[in-house]
């Protein structure tokens, strides 16, 4: 009976990391890329910022804002600054009249904060950023040209991480060639919270205010309304990689606020959003139990080797499933093994050859399924909040 759940298991993990890019990469070869506006719609534009302590990046953001949105109105939310953040923020609107600034002297958390501004604003289109996001030059233009398509709910820009690790490089850029081909087939699964636009009437104003992975829930309510979610290659916010302990606090945090979404999102796995939900199933909601899928098939394989090395011990013929379960712990140790030396490798080089690369690779995967799990753990407790410390840079 162990067997069988063992390969059901397996036969998850490859589907959902494997087979499902693979799938998805035949379906939407055909498709042609999604056509942007010939102009920028004559529609008002906001542009919704909630900061925290950061005094560090504020200036420069402000600063590129100015140079990529000039005119448009910004909307910036300080939540609970402690800092100098609202003081840098209050002399640069002095000189900026398209700044609207809200000083929050409760630190409440970034969803009560944009909730607060985007009723703060009237615009018929609003671009959420974060902070320490920089934008490209024509960056907004290219986010903002879609909604000549009255279809067209949502669209997520690219993120690109400044002086990455070349795993997370690696990564992200991955994933944004998921987020394009799902956009061709019907919508991109959530949005990038550093770089996006939605139709004001699509946001969802009922988005709790503890809600930790807001940018992807608040996308899939667009799509869950009916509005498609495109992503835009060309719409650029790049940021810096924050430090490896950083990284890691960061990616528990949202381990668990993917579980959290799972269940504010969990409509759009009815059978009804068609394609939109054979996307959500296969690329989101199977890869957030891959570390217990893992931990299954790695349990199952032990307590079957244990039974096979008794019966290799007292002469008795060894099972194929036996033989199966010892090369699965094998290939784990070897994983585990791999992930350590990528490690090692990762904290005292650049990796330039594919050997450690790959090495890195395993290093960065094991770290990923290991703070999902973590986040699993902190979504059971419950009392998630939505409050947020900022990541040093």
């Amino acid at each position: 009976m162990i067997f069988p759940v063992v390969i059901i298991c397996l036969f998850l993990l490859a589907y959902s990391w494997l087979v499902y890019p693979w799938m998805l990469s035949l379906i939407a070869w055909r498709k042609s890329a999604q056509p942007g506006g010939s102009h920028v719609p004559n529609a008002p534009i906001s542009v919704i910022l909630a900061a925290h302590n950061e005094e560090n990046i504020i200036e420069q953001k402000l600063r590129n804002l100015s140079d990529t949105a000039p005119g448009v109105e910004i909307f910036i939310g300080l939540d609970g600054c402690t800092d100098r953040t609202a003081d840098i923020v209050g002399d640069f609107a002095v000189k900026n009249p398209n700044i609207v600034v809200r000083v929050f002297d409760r630190q409440r958390g970034k969803v009560a904060v944009i909730k607060d501004l985007v009723e703060s604003s009237s615009a018929d289109i609003l671009v959420f950023t974060d902070a320490n996001t920089m934008f490209r030059q024509e960056s907004l233009n290219k986010l903002v040209e879609h909604f000549d398509d009255p279809e067209i709910g949502a669209v997520c820009g690219r993120l690109i991480l400044v002086g990455n690790a070349t795993t997370e490089g690696i990564y992200w850029r991955w994933e944004n060639r998921l987020k394009f081909l799902e956009s061709l087939l019907d919508s991109c699964l959530g949005v990038n919270g550093a770089i996006y636009a939605i139709r004001r009437e699509l946001f969802w104003r009922d988005i709790p205010v503890n809600t930790i992975v807001d940018d992807f829930v608040i996308g899939m309510k667009v799509r869950e309304q009916g509005g498609r979610v495109i992503y835009e290659h060309a719409a650029v916010g790049e940021e810096t990689l924050p430090s490896a302990s950083d990284e890691w606090k960061r990616r528990i945090r949202i381990g668990a606020g993917d579980y959290q979404a799972l269940g504010l999102c969990r409509k759009c796995l009815l059978p009804g959003y068609g394609k939109f939900a054979w996307m959500f199933w296969s690329h989101k909601a199977l890869r957030w139990f891959t570390p217990h899928l893992i931990v299954i098939v790695v349990a199952a394989s032990i307590f079957r080797a244990i039974s096979t090395l008794r019966r290799f011990v007292e002469g008795m013929p060894v099972s194929t499933e036996g033989m199966i379960s010892l090369i699965i712990i094998a290939c784990s140790l070897l994983g585990l093994l791999c992930a350590a030396v990528g490690r090692f490798v990762k904290n005292r080089t650049e990796p330039r050859s594919a050997a450690l690369r790959f090495l890195c690779l395993c290093d960065h995967f094991v770290a990923m399924q290991t703070a999902l799990f973590i986040g699993f753990l902190r979504f059971c407790r419950g009392n998630l909040e939505g409050i947020w410390d900022r990541t040093p840079r």
